[in-house]
């Protein structure tokens, strides 16, 4: 199940179920087989599926078309008995077939209708009859040899309680040194940061300026009538100079508004995945969201690592658990994307962050004194950013911290639109201000952001080389095998194929050994 916990973190939750015990302003979460509203953590009726990649429907009847475009010459019908020849050769199904063998699984399922969520790759949402339940559905297609993932469509649902509304001293901006950053850039209009969340007030006045485009992937209607989003986006891209309200880190760059939840209601797997998708094909340059949860989706994972490798950073929020437990959350342990713990006034971890080795840098969350959840009244041990009804709130938590980090980023792009995604990690784990233990660690990571030690480090920073060795042989420590920035599947494969290449060695020379030994 998918989550905004309280102090508005998103927990992309996605066990069986989800229930939840608040404790002083803190969130202790415990899986079971339902949540706490007796609601199941996935939309029923519903799977998310993929195809291999022969097995594509929209490529099988894209071949289809071109067999039958041949089939109107002589030429091409000839050509046609050709790859029909060939294909029986190499006992290789005909695309009609093949497309026969999806109708096959969907008529088994009981498909009733069917969506396309991802271009990337074309993941697929089938929504069947009921007459089998999504775990029999789900045990069904992992047989089928057509089909690379299946799982359920998982939902996420809201859990909050909002502050009062007030406007106090920004506090987190001098403590990340942003001010001294403004005299480098305020941001780039050309830099756009897509925040994928609950929605975003269009026309709040320190907003208004900067939203180039607003996209609903829900069936509700609304720009945001929540909250959370509104907050989210003030705090990385505000109006600043403008004699208004609040300023935000990258104060002139660009917001895109990708709706993917509504407010007391579920948020799909489908309708996360189909925003980054969405935002990948506009070409953003970051992409902000406070999700994660206990399991690991397929089709998040790709999704974000499609993303990645069009050289866009996807920034996270660890969790509000306030334990040792981001490595456990997902995507916060996916090594493709930008983690971020919470601190407060005192550059102290905030108690409510959650923390682990997936943590990659600190930011300002807010931290209220005595383990509360509630702000003071001039809202200085919290985070002070734009709100529904155009109004400004202090809120605290890790989804509070992740957009500081997303603005710095963008403050980056508009800096050196050429920056890669690997650069930017580089200078945001050497910049940063080195708390707690020396070096990385699990409750900083690499430390609090600084703004200005940032920028300065762009024109610092060389184009890194894909055949440095030092460098490639870094990035293979870390996951990324391949050493192309980005951590999928191919990597499992290379170094697998590796692998099996080095023992067939060892054989080899174990071989000759035998045979010197046995003279």
């Amino acid at each position: 199940m998918l989550m905004f916990c309280k102090k508005y973190c998103i927990h992309f939750v996605v066990t069986l179920t989800f229930f939840l015990v608040v404790n002083v302003g803190s969130i202790h979460a415990q899986f079971e087989g339902q949540n706490s509203n007796n609601e199941t953590a996935y939309v029923q009726n519903e799977v998310v599926v993929k195809y291999k990649e022969n097995y594509s429907p929209s490529q099988i009847e894209n071949e289809l078309l071109q067999e039958e475009v041949r089939s109107d010459s002589l030429i091409g019908t000839v050509q046609n008995i050709a790859s029909d020849i060939s294909r029986t050769v190499q006992r290789e199904d005909s695309p009609q077939e093949k497309l026969d063998a999806i109708e096959t699984i969907k008529q088994e399922i009981g498909v009733i209708e069917e969506k396309v969520v991802a271009s990337i790759d074309e993941v697929v949402v089938y929504e069947t009859n009921g007459e089998k339940s999504v775990q029999e559905v789900v045990a069904q297609l992992e047989e089928k040899q057509e089909i690379e993932f299946v799982e359920p469509n998982y939902i996420y649902s809201i859990f909050k309680t909002p502050n009062d509304a007030h406007y106090s001293k920004m506090w987190n901006l001098p403590k990340i040194n942003a001010p001294a950053g403004w005299d480098i850039t305020q941001g780039s209009e050309n830099v756009v940061v897509a925040v994928i969340d609950l929605g975003i007030e269009r026309n709040h006045p320190d907003l208004q300026n900067n939203i180039v485009e607003t996209k609903n992937f829900t069936g509700c209607p609304g720009e945001d009538s929540d909250g959370h989003g509104t907050h989210v986006a003030g705090t990385v891209a505000a109006s600043g100079d403008n004699s208004t309200g609040v300023v935000g880190l990258g104060w002139r760059v660009k917001i895109m508004a990708l709706k993917v939840g509504c407010n007391g209601a579920d948020i799909t797997l489908a309708a996360a995945i189909s925003a980054i998708d969405y935002a990948v094909s506009k070409r953003v340059n970051v992409i902000n969201m406070s999700m994660g949860g206990a399991f690991v989706s397929r089709a998040m994972a790709d999704a974000i690592s499609n993303a990645v490798q069009n050289n866009i950073a996807v920034v996270v929020a660890a969790g509000n658990s306030g334990g040792p437990d981001s490595d456990q959350l997902y995507p916060a342990n996916d090594p493709n994307v930008i983690t971020v713990s919470a601190t407060g006034p005192s550059d102290e971890l905030a108690h409510y962050s959650s923390y682990g080795n997936a943590v990659d840098v600190a930011a300002p969350g807010g931290n209220p004194p005595g383990g509360s959840s509630t702000c003071s009244s001039t809202g200085s041990d919290c985070i002070v950013s734009t709100y529904i009804g155009g109004r400004y709130v202090a809120l605290t938590g890790t989804s509070m911290a992740a957009p500081q980090v997303t603005g710095l980023i963008a403050l980056l792009f508009s800096k050196d639109p050429t920056i890669s995604v690997q650069q930017i990690r580089s200078i945001l784990e050497t910049t940063s201000v080195d708390l707690g233990a020396s070096g990385k660690d699990p409750k900083f990571g690499y430390g609090r952001i600084d703004v200005r030690a940032a920028l300065d480090a762009v024109s610092n920073t060389q184009s890194p080389s894909p055949t440095t060795t030092t460098n490639c042989q870094q990035q293979q420590k870390n996951g990324d095998y391949n050493c192309d920035s980005s951590i999928t599947m191919s990597d499992f494969e290379s170094w697998r194929k590796d692998f099996i290449r080095a023992l067939s060695n060892l054989s080899f020379f174990e071989g000759w050994r035998s045979a010197f030994q046995n003279k």
